[in-house]
């Protein structure tokens, strides 16, 4: 017999190697193949019988073992993670895990803890074991801080082998409802002057927990009368919300908010108090004199101090002037902080001078008459001029008592600043009083001229000074303007609009910087095409100015403009309707108006000179069309009518004898409803980032819907035939509209200009070729006291920078606007005097350094809504 085994002896047990012992001494034949695999018992051991035939020996096998569970190895996220519920309550579904083993066959009976990370909640049950399918759940109930929550998951005792060995769920807590216990409401300040007082209240709306809620806008009602409460603003993140109270009447009143819903009611009490006030309000007072001084109003006591210029003045009111002139300005304090300020000059005692004697004086104060003295004669053949102008650069105001010169050729004439090149102010001869002339450039140059004969009692005038600008809103520009036509010729009339105590006004009409009317209601002869309008207007506290397009679709040969869209205007010869045109002209104008089947033209008048002047007209956009018509001499003609959207007409004039020319009027004709002509303005010629700019459809043939796109981006954004919108970024915006009716749509794209605003004192710089300078408290909110502010404009490349103001009402002779060529005060000045003061408009500043640097200051009381100005660059 012979076995066959297939280890090595070395690596079998012993009681196989004592067989094979036994087996050899037998006779049995024992082999052992390496490489080949042995079994691991003798119950599945097979010996090999060899040939010859011997018994055979079967081992007894032994039981198969049961196999052994695999044990915990990691951790699965089942459901829970993610959640977001309310402080203190407990989150909707469970937080959930589930114990697998390395081959991710879930087991039962594992130890598993839960433990709250972060929020403050917690957990219930905080421990326990997974159940027949591997799972473990708790609930969990968030903390009462409005903050991120996390709860970790994890094996009791020892930690999981494998991964994840842990498991954490992560959510977020908001804050409850709003709570009258935990919210809060405060007014600052406690007390108010009527007149000018604003109340600002906070309200702090946070949960019962004290967590702030955001996105909340309270309601609030006030007691009393003469009240205007503005709505509160949403919560901030801090949970606070802001209304502001004004009010007509001093009385206290209390501020309640009673809703939302869960709040209850709060309410904090506001006292009103009447304005503060000092008088005189026009003191006068030499050197070395006295002037007693009294508070009204506000809330007693009262404390007096000199803020400005030299004096003293003590608890009484009582003041004492110095000794030499001086600019003063002194200050009453209310026991709730309000005050009141009064500027003014001390003035050596009045001066009284003959002007042809006298050429320049520095006094506040005094009477100028001419040479003959008051109620003398002036002399003839004179020319003389007296310069007024007191130290501190401050407005002065010239009054007459007696005026009598030969009417046309002896004149007085007064400009606004120190000699002749300044702006007039006023000229005149006769007898008639002339009005008070003002000034605020700080000085007057007063020149009177006569003739060789016939003389008068002349004149005599008393000169003031005045040291403050009223406080109050600058006015605001506005006007309308329509066509008209004359007998003589054709016009735009102008219908001045503006609001705030209008007390000067002036037109530019090609903002060329000409003044060109200062009427209420001028008219202006035109061209056709969209033009640019400067009116500025001033009243007691300052100046504004607005530049405006208008639209006139009427248009004159040889003029700039060549064509129109329109589906109806009027086109006159160059002469327009009361002048000749022009020899050797030879002019073409095209009329093309989309989505027309035809154009009409139809005369009002004709006269050329016969045979020699012409006018032709096209069935087409140029003189290649066919010829609907040659018309000349002086008969009306009949009305032309193309056969498609465009006529060309040109018109040609020999070198002699002109005549007065035509006046037509086109209309083009639609079929059926006919689709819109797109076409608008925008009423402003530029905008500023976060003020609306108002557009007005200028479509024709009469659309019944508009799609507005401004913001580029192919998504109408406003549905209104003349919308406003509050643009958000600076630069030239493409603006496009979609006008419908039942015919079609039209559609056009213009670009529109917004500028960016710098406020001074919150920017320091900008290197944009342009942008809108402010003063620190914005395009409508006011400057604040004491400041030193100043910021460079310089643009990369650029050759010349201009600075053009468009609002200017700062505390005259103590705020001062100042402008320099270059990057700091080192640079030449373009101011006048020590800086732009007042409120006059400055004019128009260039440096041509390629920058720009501009400074404020302002003294410690008596804020304005200072100024506004726009800098291009080339």
């Amino acid at each position: 017999m012979r076995y066959v085994f297939s280890r090595p002896p070395e690596f079998l047990p012993l009681f196989v190697v004592a067989t094979l012992a036994v087996l050899s001494s037998t006779g049995c034949a024992v082999k052992v193949l390496e490489g080949e695999q042995f079994p691991e018992s003798l119950a599945s051991f097979s010996p090999t019988p060899s040939p010859s035939a011997e018994p055979t020996i079967s081992p007894t096998p032994s039981p198969t073992p049961s196999p052994t569970p695999e044990p915990a190895d990691h951790l699965v996220l089942v459901e829970g993670d993610g959640q977001s519920e309310t402080v203190g309550t407990a989150f909707a579904t469970a937080l959930k895990v589930q114990v697998l083993n390395a081959l991710n066959q879930p087991l039962s009976g594992v130890p598993l803890e839960f433990s709250v990370l972060s929020g403050g909640g917690s957990v219930s049950p905080a421990s326990g074991v997974s159940d027949a399918s591997g799972y473990f759940a708790t609930i969990f109930t968030a903390g009462t801080a409005a903050a991120a929550q996390s709860v970790v998951a994890r094996r009791a005792g020892t930690a999981l082998p494998g991964s994840p060995a842990t498991i954490t769920f992560s959510g977020s807590a908001t804050a409850g409802a709003a709570s009258a216990l935990a919210s809060t409401l405060s007014v600052s300040p406690a007390s108010a002057a009527v007149s000018s007082g604003t109340l600002t209240i906070t309200a702090v709306l946070k949960d019962e927990y004290g967590n702030p809620l955001s996105g909340v806008t309270p309601v609030g009602s006030v007691s009393g009368s003469g009240n205007t409460l503005s709505a509160f603003s949403a919560t901030s993140g801090a949970g606070e919300a802001m209304a502001t109270l004004q009010s007509s009447v001093a009385e206290s009143k209390t501020v309640t908010l009673s809703s939302p819903a869960g709040l209850g009611s709060l309410s904090v009490a506001a006292d009103f108090v009447t304005a503060l006030a000092i008088s005189p309000a026009s003191p006068s007072v030499n050197v070395g004199g006295t002037i007693a001084f009294s508070a009204s109003g506000g809330a007693t006591p009262y404390s007096y101090s000199v803020v400005a210029g030299a004096g003293s003045i003590d608890a009484s009111g009582l003041y004492t002037a110095p000794g030499s002139e001086e600019i003063a300005k002194l200050r009453v304090t209310d026991a709730i902080g309000q005050t009141s300020d009064v500027a003014f000059g001390v003035d050596s005692a009045p001066v009284n001078l003959n002007m042809c004697a006298t050429t320049v004086t520095s006094a506040t104060v005094g009477t100028f008459h001419d040479s003959g003295g008051p109620g003398g004669a002036y002399n003839n053949s004179q020319d003389c001029s007296l310069l007024i102008q007191p130290s501190g650069g401050v407005p002065l105001s010239v009054s007459f008592s007696s005026f009598a010169t030969e009417s046309g050729y002896d004149i007085l004439r007064i400009y606004d600043g120190t000699n002749a090149a300044a702006p007039l102010l006023w000229q005149g001869s006769g007898s008639t009083l002339p009005p008070t002339v003002q000034s605020q450039s700080g000085a007057l140059f007063i020149r009177f001229t006569s003739d060789g004969s016939v003389i008068g009692t002349g004149f005599t005038a008393n000169w003031t000074t005045s040291y403050s600008l009223g406080t109050g809103p600058l006015p605001m520009p506005d006007f309308s303007a329509s066509e008209i036509f004359a007998s003589s010729d054709s016009h735009v009339q102008f219908t001045d609009l503006s609001v705030g105590g209008i007390l000067s006004r002036t037109w530019d009409f090609l903002i060329n910087g000409s003044i060109d009317s200062t009427g209420a209601n001028p008219t202006w002869s035109v061209g056709g095409g969209i033009f640019g309008v400067r009116q500025q207007v001033a009243n007691a506290y300052g100046s504004r100015a607005r530049l405006r397009n208008i639209s006139v679709n009427r248009h004159k040969f040889c003029a700039s403009a060549i064509s129109s869209g329109m589906p109806s205007g009027t086109l006159l010869d160059s002469g327009a309707s009361g002048g000749a045109y022009g020899n050797g002209e030879s002019c073409g104008f095209l009329i093309q108006s989309a989505g027309a089947a035809s154009i009409s033209l139809s005369f009002s008048a004709f006269t050329t000179e016969s045979g020699f002047d012409f006018l032709r007209i096209y069935d087409g956009v140029n003189a290649s069309a066919p010829l609907l018509a040659a018309l000349s001499g002086a008969s009306l003609p009949a009305t032309v009518t193309t056969t498609g959207p465009a006529m060309y007409l040109r018109f040609s004039s020999d070198l002699s004898s002109n005549y007065q020319g035509f006046v037509a009027s086109w209309q083009a004709n639609y079929v059926g409803t006919g689709a819109p002509v797109a076409d608008f303005i925008s009423e402003d010629l530029s905008g500023i980032v976060g003020e609306a700019l108002q557009f007005r459809d200028l479509s024709g043939n009469t659309p019944t819907s508009w799609a507005w796109d401004f913001d580029n981006d192919g998504t109408p954004d406003v549905t209104q035939q003349n919308p406003a919108y509050v643009f958000s970024s600076s630069g030239a915006l493409t603006v496009s509209l979609i006008a419908s009716n039942a015919g079609g749509s039209g559609a056009t794209s213009k670009t529109v200009q917004i500028d960016e605003v710098f406020p001074l004192c919150q920017s320091a710089s900008s290197t944009a070729s342009r942008g809108v300078l402010t003063d620190s408290g914005g395009p409508s909110g006011d400057y604040s006291e004491s400041e030193n502010c100043g910021f460079v404009i310089q643009p990369p490349g650029a050759a010349s920078v201009t600075l053009r103001f468009d609002e200017m009402g700062v505390e005259n002779g103590f705020d001062r606007v100042l402008v320099y060529d270059g990057t700091d005060a080192s640079g030449t000045p373009l101011h006048t005097g020590s800086g732009f003061t007042g409120g006059a408009l400055p004019a128009a500043v260039t440096g041509n350094s390629g920058a720009l640097y501009v400074r404020m200051t302002t003294d410690g009381s008596l804020n304005r809504q200072g100024f506004r100005a726009l800098w291009t660059s080339q």
